[in-house]
């Protein structure tokens, strides 16, 4: 039997993930802006499924790698050039878009989903925006504000951007640490969800944090794992609406 390219099975994983990931959300609300939102007004239920989420998909991509299954340090996220100024600046210009249009791309993708013409609008000029931004008439300035501003880490020894890499530079100590550290940010995360009874209450914001979580970490293993092909190897990542 001929065996199944690695690239198509990325893009079946990416599908796969893709429609749990629509159906959870839609089914549970799950949505940071709102999260936002509740917890503005002193609910802080889905605001805590959020960070459920980000518990599990923490253990899960750190155990991943521990295993040998991926390699994060080839991820855009563990680069050794921090551009703290498109961190900071992207983060306020994207959370101020996210409020104005209601939610964020993942939002608008599963509103689409659902038959908003509201949500194809802003998917469409989400898109256009973000490729000007990538390759376009956008690039140019971009690129020029990132190079004068990144702080490369490699300069103080760290190997990346990873908060271990950073707190124990030049030392392979570090990479015994990397599980430890982040057992303890998980045990913190998920003591801080669930000590809460109103959360514990309620089984569909459980339910939301577990599987968005689960589904990062079948993202990283999609990517890092299913598409591990030497001649034609898949930018390891995870879920990603806009570029």
């Amino acid at each position: 039997m001929a065996e199944i390219a690695p690239s198509l099975l990325v893009a079946l994983a990416g599908l796969l993930i893709g429609v749990v990931f629509g159906a959870t959300v839609q089914r549970t609300n799950f949505c940071t802006m709102g999260a936002v939102a509740d917890l503005a007004i002193g609910d802080a239920r889905r605001f805590r499924a959020w960070v459920l989420a980000t518990a599990v998909a923490i253990a899960g991509s750190q155990l991943a790698t521990a295993a040998g299954l991926v390699d994060l340090q080839q991820s855009i996220f563990l680069a050794p050039r921090l551009s703290w100024v498109g961190a900071i600046g992207g983060g306020l210009i994207f959370g101020f878009g996210m409020t104005m249009t209601g939610g964020c791309a993942s939002k608008n993708l599963v509103r689409l989903g659902g038959g908003s013409l509201r949500a194809l609008i802003v998917l469409l000029v989400l898109g256009v925006v973000a490729y000007m931004t990538l390759r376009g008439l956008l690039a140019v300035p971009r690129f020029n504000l990132e190079s004068a501003t990144q702080i490369d880490v490699a300069r103080f020894g760290a190997r990346s951007q990873n908060l271990v890499d950073l707190a124990v530079p030049g030392s392979r100590a570090g990479d015994r640490l990397h599980l430890a550290f982040a057992a303890l940010v998980v045990l913190l995360l998920g003591w801080w969800c669930f000590k809460d009874a109103a959360f514990r209450a309620r089984p569909r914001d459980i339910v939301a944090g577990l599987v968005i979580g689960l589904l990062i970490t079948a993202g990283w293993l999609a990517t890092g794992w299913l598409g591990a092909d030497p001649f034609e190897p898949a930018t390891v990542t995870s879920l990603s609406f806009v570029a």
